[in-house]
């Protein structure tokens, strides 16, 4: 089951000023360096069509891409840390594929250089750096398709659950400046799924059909504060 969550206000009630900047940092990880994370299929592929309809000029996102060997641990971080800093950015979208754990320290995305005790980034740092973005009056929407990635909640009073459809990809793209929202392949038990028949994670499949146009209302519309 989809869980999404999001803080801040609609975007109806938020300021519509800014200028225009949309940053996406898509991250794909099949392949992985050591066990017990053995490899994936559809992960890079899904970050490579995530990244490629962000960059769409409807949607107009500059997009930093890291599939496999690229997507570390210190490279991620960089990239976060960087966006919260900026001051001109009016849409953040993270996006990642890959697998999710939870260990006894915390639950994260498993980055492809995962080692023990430091698997990848833990996903309360990531709520953390999406916080930290928004208070800039940047929205910031993450997208997670890996296992356990409900753990990424921004908080229970404004957390649902169900099926990835075109209502949950547009409800999540219109809150405003200032926001945050993250959509979660699975429950913090659960585990996401890929699809040979697809070629994509099940999640990323839907997703990308809400990005394509079946998540837009009469007008066509599903960009962030438009």
């Amino acid at each position: 089951a989809l869980q999404l969550s999001y803080a801040g206000m609609p975007a109806a009630e938020a300021s519509t000023e800014g200028s225009g900047r949309r940053r996406g940092i898509v991250v794909g990880v099949d392949d992985y360096q050591r066990t017990p994370y053995g490899s994936l299929t559809y992960c890079t592929a899904d970050a490579e069509a995530i990244a490629e309809a962000l960059s769409l000029p409807q949607y107009g996102f500059e997009v930093d891409l890291l599939l496999d060997e690229h997507a570390t641990r210190p490279r991620i971080l960089e990239l976060l840390v960087r966006a919260g800093a900026s001051r001109d950015l009016d849409v953040l979208a993270f996006f990642f594929a890959g697998h999710g754990d939870i260990t006894p320290l915390s639950a994260f995305l498993i980055t492809h250089d995962s080692e023990p005790y430091r698997e990848g980034i833990e996903l309360p740092l990531l709520v953390q750096l999406l916080t930290r973005v928004s208070e800039t009056g940047t929205a910031a929407i993450a997208f997670l398709d890996c296992c356990k990635s409900g753990s990424a909640s921004l908080t229970q009073a404004a957390m649902t659950t169900g099926s990835l459809d075109p209502d949950a990809v547009k409800l999540a793209f219109s809150h405003g400046a200032g926001s945050r929202a993250v959509l979660a392949a699975c429950l913090a038990d659960d585990n996401a799924m890929e699809s040979a028949a697809l070629g994509h994670g099940r999640f990323t499949h839907h997703l990308l059909e809400g990005l394509y146009g079946e998540a837009a209302d009469a007008s066509g519309t599903i960009t962030p504060n438009s």
